[in-house]
């Protein structure tokens, strides 16, 4: 069986991680220690940011800074900013902000980029929260232009996902992430730098204090006196994902980026004349997505599974509007996404993960062009 997603680490890394689990469990900071401040100086350096805050999730990660965006608008006696987000992005992020009191407009994504389209009309509304996704590790190649124009013409934050996309770059303008005025990214087994779990948001923002205060419940100081000075909760990055991270990010901007590049570029350059493949620029491969109308999905996962091969999830195969959470959202059902929902039904994702042969990868191939 050919499997489309393997979560793990070499055996160098490995080793590396459990020396570094040894060193943990022996210093006696399990929390807040040696690893961690490690991990944040290479988040700092990798998105050119001069904060980073470590959350355990990027949903953590997501609530925080809406709640300190919401706040910060409370505080200046100022109408709450809205997020103005991708249909096709992931429903936490429109629930993180929805329990913050933010209102939530869709917008349809550019078909080039798969994410923000720089034209849109939906970015009106004054301060509002712009919302972008670089989908499957595919950067927004446009997100110079759309950052510009948001902030020149309607005062907006930008904040960009980078949860597919550590280890991608803009064409010719440095790594994912460094444009926005706040990076947030997960670290959950199945992403580029994978800590089993975790998330950050690294920003030049004065904002990054009372952040890290509200992952320790809204404490002044992660030790000492309980004295709460925020809403906050319990949403703190342990010393021991820390610890598999920094082994992780030296492997996702080293190995990984690497082996995935070649297994693209033999998939490119074997069907590229064949089928419809996204133009993945400089990506993490986090996934390599194909966007063909005339092949259907489900019968090509179908014939592939008979095939002994299974295909990587998608991203994502349902928009926002066709989550069932979302299904009587009279709101968010309003808006018009067509481009969201037709990448939504019609792509797939071949197998992409640095443990694949070239073997492997010979066969996803053959059976590809067996297929079409």
């Amino acid at each position: 069986m050919i499997q489309g997603l393997k979560v793990g680490f070499r055996e160098e890394a490995i080793r590396k991680i459990m020396n570094n689990m040894e060193s943990v469990l022996r210093s006696g900071h399990l929390i807040h220690g040696e690893f961690y401040v490690q991990f944040q100086d290479l988040l700092k350096d990798c998105f050119c940011k001069n904060r980073a805050v470590l959350t355990n999730s990027s949903t953590s990660a997501h609530e925080i800074l809406f709640h300190l965006l919401a706040r910060e608008a409370d505080l200046k006696k100022k109408e709450r900013p809205g997020l103005v987000c991708q249909g096709n992005a992931y429903p936490s992020v429109v629930i993180a902000a929805r329990r913050q009191g933010l209102n939530v407009v869709l917008v349809d994504i550019d078909p080039e980029t798969l994410s923000f389209p720089v034209d849109s009309k939906a970015v009106g509304e004054l301060n509002p929260i712009v919302h972008i996704t670089h989908i499957g590790g595919v950067t927004n190649k446009n997100i110079s232009e759309i950052a510009h124009k948001c902030r020149v013409d309607n005062g907006a934050t930008i904040v960009e996902d980078v949860a597919h996309s550590i280890g991608s770059r803009y064409a010719g303008r440095g790594k994912a992430g460094c444009l926005g005025d706040f990076a947030i990214c997960s670290f959950f087994a199945t992403k580029p730098l994978n800590c089993a779990e975790g998330g950050a948001i690294v920003t030049n923002s004065d904002l990054a204090e009372n952040a890290e205060r509200m992952t320790r419940y809204g404490k002044v100081d992660l030790f000492g006196d309980p004295c709460l000075m925020l809403e906050g909760f319990s949403a703190r990055f342990s010393e021991i994902n820390a610890a598999i991270g920094v082994v992780a990010f030296e492997e996702a901007f080293g190995f990984v980026k690497t082996r995935r590049r070649q297994i693209a570029e033999k998939y490119i350059s074997s069907l590229s004349d064949k089928i419809k493949i996204v133009d993945h620029g400089e990506s993490s491969f986090y996934k390599f997505i194909v966007w063909d109308d005339r092949i259907y999905r489900e019968d090509f996962k179908k014939y592939m599974a008979e095939k002994g091969i299974t295909l990587s999830s998608c991203v994502f195969d349902r928009t926002i509007q066709d989550q069932p959470i979302f299904a009587n959202d009279r709101i968010l059902q309003s808006y018009d996404i067509p481009m969201c929902k037709k990448f939504c039904s019609e792509h797939f994702c071949l197998p992409m993960h640095e443990f694949l042969t070239d073997e492997e990868v010979d066969t996803v191939i053959e059976e590809v062009l067996n297929y079409v």
